[in-house]
């Protein structure tokens, strides 16, 4: 194993020499073609979304509990596409930038996050009113020439939008003026930077002007259009045209609204201190929205199988799940041939569950895909392009094929707990099975969980103030088919020897602030498939939201 890993690690130091030349040779190219304007046009005020004039949803307080939208942007010999999600007053953006004559595999990206409230309003008449807010975002683009190098941008600042609305039956006017000012950097980034061949570097603070119309048809969609100029070396207006649709209650309250969810992610990237390369469970987002009441005889059937008694207390609830999960093998310096094949789920589902404060009875149904219409490869592949040092992984096209999944699950919690005022010490043990095409096992396994004003683990209702908590867990699991390991059930493909018998032990702290608590967890997983490596870490990082439903 030592000779492999020394032949391993000499092969990534020749490689590494072998990118350095050709980081050289594709900076003196790129910045040849592009000259010392590509350098400035490629500032991170100008990747980051914060340059659309497209304000975010809640800027002038029409809240509400979720915002789907997207937006056009227009420079000359540029154009730009964005997608955005918004929760309450945050916003996330994420789009690409399509150069009219672009050079070479380059790639033009731009993520970014806003957090947008109104600041007052004044009523001139019923049908006349000014308002103002105000918009905090932080932005990172990239431009990535594909050969290890390229520019990266970032941004932080700040809009004040100042709008006069007018309204009517069912439409409202507001033309808006938003000045603002960020802080950028820009940078030359690539394999090569390490011996400082990469000297070009720009900081510095930046005004921003713009301004637009905002048009609202019937409360909830949006159309939005407008121009900005940010202060740059050469700097260029954007035309920008946009659109947002509202979903929820209108009635301001926006976070208050969006019920009791659960937002989480997992990356083996959290759970590392050395190498950065994906493997295994990679990568995984999964949402959970949790409402009262759902089908009615899934209802009956969980209460039965709790044995509700209305003495006991016991309560029902219904969540709507979504996510995705990315498996791949250890692919650098190169896929071996025993490594598990690359593997992508898209799902979604529901899971009924009945409880009280001491046990918990839950089943669940997800339905889903494989293959390239999970999406997996083209979330890795551009997770990866944001960042020009990363290897773009390569073995996709050996994937497991598209299937349809189905994964139906039958769990049940028990919760022993000791409390000393705001103090609690508790013990979770826990027991599920899962059929399906996607997987079939059996999970045994039980949580230690300490916390200060820490809510109930699973009973809905959020206490005040301030909290934190932490849990150390260990499960053990026996699995019968796991489709990403196992292969496609009828179709011939990659697949390797699983390993029946899994052990896992999880570790995790939180801190609860009112309704919302932010966790952190890291798991470590056991050899799943022979050829396997011996252990397996990701780590986790979840947002959940307590409140009515």
């Amino acid at each position: 194993m030592s000779t492999l890993r020394q032949l391993a690690r000499l092969r990534l130091v020749n490689s590494v020499r072998w990118r350095h030349c050709a980081v050289c040779f594709s900076l003196t190219s790129f910045w040849g073609h592009s000259g010392q304007a590509q350098a400035n046009s490629a500032a991170g005020i100008v990747l980051s979304p914060a340059t659309f004039s497209i304000l975010n949803p809640s800027v002038f307080g029409e809240n509400s509990a979720v915002a789907i939208g997207g937006a056009y942007g227009n420079r000359p010999e540029k154009k730009t596409y964005l997608f955005s999600a918004s929760l309450s007053h945050v916003r996330f953006q994420f789009g690409r930038t399509y150069p009219s004559h672009p050079i070479g595999k380059t790639k033009e990206l731009t993520t970014g996050l806003d957090y947008a409230a109104a600041i007052a309003h004044v009523d001139v008449s019923p049908t006349l009113k000014f308002m103002s807010g105000f918009q905090a975002s932080a932005g990172y683009g990239v431009i990535n020439d594909m050969y290890g190098a390229g520019f990266e941008g970032m941004s932080a600042g700040i809009l004040l939008p100042v709008a006069a609305r007018i309204s009517g039956p069912g439409v409202r006017l507001a033309p808006f003026f938003a000045p603002g000012f960020f802080l950028t950097r820009e940078v030359i980034v690539g394999l090569g930077c390490a011996s400082n061949t990469c000297h070009f570097s720009s900081n510095g603070l930046r005004v921003s002007l713009g301004g637009g119309v905002r048009l609202d048809l019937m409360g909830r969609l949006s159309i939005e259009a407008g121009v900005r100029k940010t202060q740059t070396a050469n700097a260029i207006s954007r035309q920008s045209i946009g659109a947002s649709y509202r979903i929820g209650n209108l009635d301001g309250h926006g976070l208050r609204d969006a019920g009791s969810f659960t937002l989480e992610m997992d990356n083996d990237l959290f759970a590392r201190t050395s190498k950065l390369l994906d493997e295994d469970y990679t990568q995984g987002f999964h949402f959970t929205f949790n409402r009262r009441e759902g089908v009615r005889f899934v209802e009956k059937a969980v209460r039965k199988l709790h044995q509700c008694d209305a003495a006991l207390d016991c309560l029902t609830s219904v969540s709507t799940v979504a996510g995705q999960e990315v498996y791949t093998p250890q692919y650098y310096p190169a896929v071996t041939a025993d490594d598990r094949p690359y593997g992508g789920w898209l799902y979604g589902g529901v899971r009924s569950a009945a409880y009280d404060e001491r046990k918990l009875t839950a089943m669940s149904i997800k339905l889903g895909v494989t293959g390239k219409p999970s999406l997996a490869e083209q979330l890795q592949v551009t997770f990866h392009e944001l960042e020009p040092e990363n290897l773009i992984p390569a073995g996709w096209d050996d994937q497991i094929k598209f299937e349809p999944g189905i994964a139906l699950t039958a769990e049940r919690k028990n919760l022993h707990q000791l409390e000393a005022g705001r103090a609690t010490l508790g013990l979770i043990t826990a027991a599920s099975t899962t059929v399906g095409n996607i997987l079939t096992d059996v999970e045994a396994g039980a949580t230690v969980r300490a916390g200060f004003n820490a809510d109930h683990p699973w009973v809905l209702n959020s206490s005040r103030g301030f909290g934190v908590q932490a849990s150390f867990g260990i499960r053990q699991d026996l699995v019968l088919r796991n489709l990403f390991l196992d292969g496609n059930t009828f179709r011939s493909g990659p697949r390797v020897h699983r390993t029946p018998l899994v052990w896992q032990k999880e570790i995790g702290f939180g801190i609860k602030a009112g309704t919302l608590l932010l966790e952190y967890r890291k798991t470590v997983r056991s050899r799943e498939f022979s050829t396997g490596r011996r252990y397996h870490p990701y780590g986790t990082i979840s947002l959940t939201r307590r409140g009515l439903f």
